[in-house]
């Protein structure tokens, strides 16, 4: 085997090399960019769900409040009656 002929296998192998080595390089640059984008995902639901939690817990403790406001004139009520029907 020759020079000419060795070296032009070797060009071949690396050429071949060369594009594969570029396709992991795209590939890589691609899986970052995902990865990039599925946090700021996560981060945004985080968010959405802290907010939302916080949102439920003030609407429970006003529904709550309520409630006991409710219950307190129901009382008042019932000693009005108590005391009218007595």
């Amino acid at each position: 085997m020759n020079s000419e002929r060795r070296f032009g296998q070797i060009e071949e192998v690396l050429s071949e090399a060369l594009i594969k080595i570029d396709r992991i390089e795209d590939l890589a640059t691609k899986t970052f960019s995902l990865a990039e984008t599925a946090k700021t995902n996560v981060e945004t639901t985080a968010r959405a769900v802290a907010s939302l939690t916080i949102e439920n817990q003030q609407a429970h403790q006003q529904m709550s409040d309520k409630l006991d406001a409710v219950k307190e004139d129901v009382k008042e009520i019932m000693i009005f009656l108590r005391e009218k029907f007595s």
